[in-house]
């Protein structure tokens, strides 16, 4: 099965899943806004943000170096790489959530949080780099149903306690954190990990070794971090700048804002782990296979930015209480971050294949200095609109860069007037299409399902995506 079907069955698989995990989500917002205050969904936001950051910076790229390095025979042995890299996640996981526990417990009064809140701060750490080794190693086993089946239930599971803790214990921050951390560990469980037995002995690699598969994604030590300072570093700012409540309203309008982040998650990481496998077994850069399915898939991104922005506000005004209504404002841009996020994956995943990812470092140096430069000048004078616009400008240059580095690196055979012609229909129709149509959120929806039918439809058309293929592929399974 070649590159192009390798991808569509995978992300035909997850794609429901994520659809499914999100709308769950979206169910769970006029229960959980009319039970929560801004309050707690901006502390949890802070949490969140936290967790990310500091679980990013504990596994220093492992993951990278896991898909990577286990799929390269003639160079690692893929056991010896898996037990390594698992032995050093555990403890990578269990080191990084002690330290962040022992920051919280010095700093929660200083930023203004729960000192209780530190426990699952060290928790989620653990948990999230867990998580990520986990999803790792099902990809590598090419399992995509049990990755669909996975973040549903997660979904389901974090739905169930957000909603029964919110509804029957405590109304605040509480229900949010957990359920985040139990979405988080539900992997572990679902998708299995190396033995036991396996991870109490030694990998058997060589220190040479050890450092070689390391060095592979050791750049995301910086990268990692960039990205979810890129991406949630707003949410401090605000709380600086103006108050929780801020920080609560955004992350409301951010839930909806991102999703086009379920296209994204159900097919980048697919793409990167079969295209590396496609360069493994072919030992070749196999550029033309390259350019024809990431062109399809940037169409892809383009119709899900459309889709959310146009959606985004008229459900906001639909499902939440009202005092979150003015969240609505945000989901244009960041939803055109999501789709910048997309383009940056796939010009990255050049440099992955090619093991060069300290190439990528400038760019993401570039967008972090653009990210908190701005947020610092524009959030006090603008708020959470500000706070959008600058994810949207910072993730715009960023996978700008990375793309031009990426072509200048590799080509890809892309057609750039074909896509940058594409590119500026969607924004024009993102901008038709985001304000409300009708004062009532149902009814806009409903006046707009028609054009965004349309719009998908001539995306296939120019893209040439089949959709019967794309059906058959999903229910033949994983290749």
């Amino acid at each position: 099965m070649d590159l192009g079907r390798r991808v569509a069955s995978g992300t035909s698989q997850l794609i429901l899943s994520h659809v499914g995990a999100r709308m769950l989500s979206l169910l769970t917002i006029p229960v959980l806004t009319s039970l929560l205050t801004p309050q707690a969904y901006g502390v949890a936001a802070l949490v969140v943000s936290s967790m990310a950051i500091m679980s990013a910076l504990s596994l220093v790229g492992a993951d990278v170096s896991y898909t990577r390095a286990y799929q390269n025979s003639e160079e690692f042995d893929s056991q010896a790489v898996e037990t390594f890299v698992w032995r050093y996640a555990l403890a990578a996981g269990a080191a990084g959530g002690s330290a962040a526990l022992l920051g919280w417990m010095l700093l929660y009064d200083v930023l203004a949080v729960p000192r209780y809140l530190g426990i699952f701060v060290g928790l989620g750490i653990f948990a999230s780099v867990v998580h990520s080794l986990a999803v790792a190693r099902a990809r590598l086993r090419a399992r995509y149903r049990a990755l669909s089946l996975h973040t549903f239930l997660a979904a389901v599971a974090s739905a169930v306690v957000s909603v029964a803790i919110a509804a029957l214990w405590r109304q605040d921050e509480f229900a949010l954190v957990v359920a985040v951390i139990v979405t988080w560990l539900l992997p572990v469980v679902m998708l299995g990990t190396p033995g036991v037995r396996r991870l109490a002995q030694s990998s058997g690699l060589t220190p040479s070794g050890r450092r070689a598969v390391f060095g592979i994604g050791f750049a995301t030590v910086f990268t990692a971090p960039a990205f979810w300072v890129m991406a949630s570093s707003d949410r401090w700012f605000l709380s600086y700048f103006g108050s929780n409540e801020d920080v609560g309203v955004y992350a409301v309008g951010y839930t909806f804002a991102i999703l086009g982040m379920m296209l994204n998650n159900a097919i980048l990481p697919v793409w990167t782990t079969e295209a590396i496998r496609d360069h493994e077994n072919e030992h070749q850069q196999d550029t033309p296979s390259l350019g024809i399915v990431a062109e399809k898939i940037v169409a892809g991104l383009l119709v899900a930015w459309l889709a959310v922005a146009s959606s985004g506000g008229d459900l906001i005004r639909l499902l939440a209480a009202s005092e979150f209504h003015a969240a609505t404002a945000v989901i244009p841009y960041i939803s055109a971050a999501v789709f910048f996020h997309g383009v940056s994956h796939l010009a990255m995943s050049v440099f992955t294949i090619a093991r060069a990812l300290r190439q990528t470092i400038k760019w993401w140096l570039v967008g972090v200095t653009i990210s908190v430069v701005l947020n610092a000048l524009v959030i006090p004078h603008y708020g959470i609109l500000g706070a959008a616009m600058v994810q949207a400008v910072t993730f715009f240059v960023l996978a700008a860069g990375l793309t031009i580095n990426a072509t200048q690196f590799h080509d890809w055979g892309l057609r750039w007037s074909k896509l940058g012609g594409f590119v500026a229909l969607t924004l024009a129709a993102v901008v038709v299409m985001s304000p409300a149509w009708s004062d009532a959120p149902m009814l806009s929806l409903v006046l707009k399902i028609p054009f965004g039918i349309f719009f998908a439809g001539l995306t296939a058309w120019l893209f040439d995506v089949d959709f019967l293929t794309l059906k058959q592929l999903a229910k033949r399974g994983s290749p």
